[in-house]
């Protein structure tokens, strides 16, 4: 189990998660929904690889009227997100525990979504979730991914913990996976990258 996976499993993280979390969290769903809209139609079958506690997955169901598939590895983190699934006034989140590496769902998805996702993997690991992402989705389907970003030089890990991945890295892995840059944001502790599968 990795440092992260131990850290999310702990009795109350996902709440503590949540407060620290929030500002960032606020950010990325705007931009997601902003992304996504018009592009996705209401009932439309999307995955978060990442789900965490649901905050991006249930505003994305509730605001665009979405079928939300979510995954995480943390056990603790599902369990809240269950509990917010309970509470949706529109669309719908399915929650499923698994690795980012090895997906337990097959799509095709008409988008994929990784909010802070990456930061809590190795950066040996990103190009399988790249890979994975290509593999649930069709062509023309979306790919939006929000994350840590430092302006270079910059560290690759943060507190020996988090790592910040070099943007330009992130977009040739999913180059290379066959998605397209249709956008890329950089406000600086994060960067917003939307892709297009080809």
């Amino acid at each position: 189990m990795t440092f992260t996976e131990t850290l999310f499993n702990f009795p109350l993280s996902g709440l503590v998660y949540d407060l620290a979390a929030w500002p960032f969290v606020f950010k990325a769903r705007e931009y997601v929904k902003e992304s996504l809209q018009g592009s996705v139609h209401p009932g439309a079958s999307i995955l978060e690889i990442g789900v965490g506690t649901g905050m991006v997955s249930t505003y994305l169901a509730e605001t665009l009227g979405l079928n939300v598939d979510g995954i995480d590895s943390s056990i603790k983190m599902l369990e809240i997100a269950t509990n917010r699934a309970k509470h949706l006034k529109g669309g719908s989140l399915t929650l499923y525990q698994g690795k980012a590496t090895e997906l337990p769902v097959g799509g095709p998805y008409e988008a994929v979504v990784m909010s802070y996702l990456l930061r809590h993997l190795q950066p040996e690991d990103t190009p399988r979730v790249f890979k994975e992402a290509a593999r649930i989705t069709a062509s023309g389907s979306k790919l939006v991914v929000v994350d840590l970003y430092l302006p270079k030089p910059g560290p690759q890990q943060v507190l020996g913990v988090w790592s910040v991945h070099d943007p330009d890295s992130l977009i040739a892995q999913a180059r290379e996976r066959g998605f397209e840059v249709a956008e890329i944001r950089k406000a600086a502790p994060s960067i917003f990258l939307t892709f297009i599968r080809r």
